[in-house]
Parts: C-alpha cells; sequence; structure tokens
C-alpha cells in the first residue's frame, strides 16, 4: 500500500506537458517583451517592398568623392576630421574609403547630401576627380516577369513603336544552359528621365504593363590593392608589393607619381584596373555577370 502511495506522489510531482509548454511561452513572452516595441513591429511589417524603399532612400543620402588626392586619409576618424574642414556643422552618417581609392559618404539626409554635391569643390581631400551619385547617369532598365506566349520579334517592334523618342534598343536575356527566354528585357533608355518615368508608370506594349527596374551590373572581379593580382584583397595578401601607379615593387600607397603611370598588368601608361587595360577588360569580360532578379 505504502509502495501506490509513493507512486502516486511521484507522478503528481512530475510537470505535466501543459505545464511546461506554458512556462515556456511564459519564457518567449518574457524574452519578447525585452526587445524595442518598434524593433518587434519592424520585424512583423517589413516586406520587400518596405526593404527597397529603404534602399532606394539610402541611395538618396549616398554621394562618392572620386579618388582624393590626399592618400593619408585612410580611416573614418581621417575622412571625418578632413571634411569638417570644408563642411562644418554638417553630419555624415557612414564614410568609408573604397577599394578604388574613392570616399563613400552616407548622409542623415536628402537635403544634407545635396548641400555637400552643390557645394563640392575638386580641391578637397589634396585634390579630386569630383563627386557623383551613385546611379545618376544610369538609363538601363530591367523589364520583369515578361510572358513567352508572343515572339521576341513582336514584343521588340511593340516595345520600340510605342517608346520610339524613349528607348533606344532592347535585349532579351537568355539562359545560358538552354539559351531559353528569362522573361526579363533589358532596355537601354534615352535619358535618365525616360528611365525613371518608365519606372514609375511601367512600360505597355503587347496590351500587357510590366514592371520596370533599374539594371546594374555585378562584377566578381576582384583586384588586391597590395600586389595587383586578381581574386583575393589586400587584407589576405601574402604576395610582394606591387605598385599600381608605377608598376614598382612598393605598395600604390606610397607612390608620390601624379604623371607617368604605368600598368602593372599591361605595362602601359594608366594605373593598374583601369577601364583603358586591356587585361581588366578581359578578366571583366570573362567574370562580369549579370545582377540575378526574381
Amino acid at each position: 500500500m505504502s509502495d501506490q502511495v509513493e507512486d502516486l506522489v511521484s507522478i503528481a510531482s512530475k510537470p505535466s506537458y501543459s505545464g511546461v509548454t506554458s512556462k515556456a511561452s511564459n519564457a518567449n513572452h518574457h524574452r519578447s517583451a525585452l526587445l524595442p516595441t518598434n524593433l518587434v513591429e519592424s520585424l512583423h511589417t517589413m516586406t520587400k517592398s518596405t526593404r527597397d524603399s529603404q534602399n532606394a532612400d539610402k541611395l538618396k543620402r549616398i554621394r562618392v568623392a572620386v579618388r582624393p588626392g590626399d592618400t593619408n586619409i585612410r580611416t573614418s576618424r581621417d575622412i571625418r576630421k578632413e571634411f569638417n574642414k570644408h563642411h562644418k556643422g554638417l553630419v555624415i552618417k557612414h564614410c568609408r574609403l573604397t577599394a578604388s581609392g574613392s570616399i563613400t559618404f552616407e548622409f542623415e539626409d536628402e537635403t544634407t547630401a545635396k548641400s555637400v554635391y552643390d557645394n563640392w569643390s575638386t580641391e578637397f581631400f589634396g585634390g579630386n576627380k569630383g563627386m557623383k551619385i551613385p546611379g545618376a547617369d544610369n538609363t538601363t532598365g530591367i523589364v520583369k516577369h515578361v510572358y513567352d506566349d508572343l515572339s521576341e520579334d513582336q514584343m521588340k517592334d511593340d516595345i520600340m513603336n510605342n517608346y520610339s523618342e524613349d528607348i533606344e534598343g532592347c535585349e532579351f536575356l537568355k539562359r545560358k544552359g538552354d539559351n531559353s527566354f528569362m522573361g526579363l528585357i533589358k532596355v537601354e533608355f534615352k535619358s535618365r528621365n525616360s528611365l525613371l518615368k518608365v519606372m514609375d508608370e511601367k512600360i505597355k506594349f503587347c496590351n500587357q504593363r510590366y514592371i520596370v527596374e533599374e539594371y546594374k551590373r555585378k562584377s566578381r572581379v576582384i583586384k588586391c590593392n597590395k600586389c595587383q593580382g586578381w581574386g583575393h584583397v589586400h587584407r589576405y595578401c601574402n604576395k610582394s608589393a606591387k605598385c599600381g601607379k608605377c608598376a614598382g615593387n612598393h605598395e600604390s600607397l606610397s607612390c608620390d607619381i601624379t604623371t607617368g603611370f604605368k600598368c602593372a598588368h599591361c605595362n602601359k601608361d594608366h594605373k593598374a584596373g583601369s577601364y583603358d587595360c586591356e587585361v581588366y577588360k578581359n578578366k571583366l569580360a570573362q567574370f562580369s555577370v549579370d545582377r540575378q532578379y526574381d
């Protein structure tokens, strides 16, 4: 009899399944309560469209100073310090030196970014090649989710007839494996405004309307700024230094020449990695791939 009582007491003392799940639920609720309310709401409401909108807003705040002459300015702290000499009171949200030697700035709002762009001088940062707005010169769009129930000639003729004043030409993108149509058309517009207008209003041909996005190419060519070799970056380079300005046996940052450049790849009169370099063009043609779209 006493054994039966002990068994009953043992069973009663074990936590029930509902009790365990209730405690787990309470623990999860407690962890959620520790998160900021606005973060929880943003995680719930975040969609592709909102992410795209945020990225578009970010691009409006970004400006790029092209190839500053003062190569001693490398860190974020150095960049901010030099920037404040010419733009007192303006706040930089993020800034960094790119692999090409340019400086990328991100500001708090579009108004600040425009102010910096309008008042920029090529004498800043030891001399530079000016400031640009990312994507401001792009006139290429990508038409998405195109039906393949019509021939390419029919679609192309309708596009060119409907937008003869805005479009220079179009290309139907194909899969590498079987050369079949991907449902994407790359369109060259005559101006940036024409592209933006069609992106806003969509493009119409063959009695259908299609979404148009800005087309960008994503290069897979990686060049080391230390040895000028391909496929790795300075941080992971264990090779001897090679100058990207004069092809000498030293790093580019220690080279003071401003004329008489010599390419480390083809020995011609330009810097390594220049678009004038045939070696770089061949690498770009080999590894450059079209950006993949959903």
